[in-house]
């Protein structure tokens, strides 16, 4: 008799080909539900346990909240600023042109990014000094919080 499985749990099954009739893909489906709706998706894989710890990882994820939706994954840096520069007109907010010029300074690196791509790890290492920037000296001494080098003095970078 067949093991059954656990509702809410997915599965995990081999697509009939669709230029061979009655003949099975050799590539392993992972099949689930997310809020009612049917989710597929490719294992990538000939090997069943890699579709079975996919399924997991998914259904895991969408324990956890992680789980990310198709918009999401196409969502652009060019997205968010529009996004955000239409709230800021919509609300009348003064600091538009200031926010802008931020928005600007942003573009310069992350330009074409995908939104999920933009991490705070991404944004610290977009921040380290090159070589030969004039403040770089400052940044390498210990600081206290507040950005204040030990002796109290405010740090300037301003070159």
């Amino acid at each position: 008799m067949a093991r059954s499985r656990e509702r809410g749990t997915g599965s995990v099954y081999l697509k009939e080909d669709p230029n061979n009739p009655g003949q099975k893909l050799q590539t392993w489906w992972i099949s689930y539900y997310i809020d009612g709706k049917r989710k597929r998706e490719s294992s990538k894989s000939r090997k069943k346990s890699d579709a079975q710890a996919l399924l997991k990882r998914r259904m895991g994820e969408h324990a956890l909240g992680l789980e990310i939706g198709d918009e999401a994954k196409r969502l652009t840096f060019e997205d968010l600023e529009t996004g955000f520069r239409r709230s800021y007109e919509n609300s009348g907010r003064r600091s538009l042109r200031r926010a802008g010029n931020a928005w600007d300074h942003l573009r310069e690196h992350f330009g074409c990014w995908k939104a999920r791509a933009i991490t705070a790890n991404a944004l610290e290492l977009r921040t380290v000094p090159p070589a030969g920037f004039p403040g770089a000296a400052l940044l390498a001494l210990p600081t206290v919080s507040g950005g204040r080098k030990p002796d109290g003095d405010d740090i300037s970078l301003t070159p």
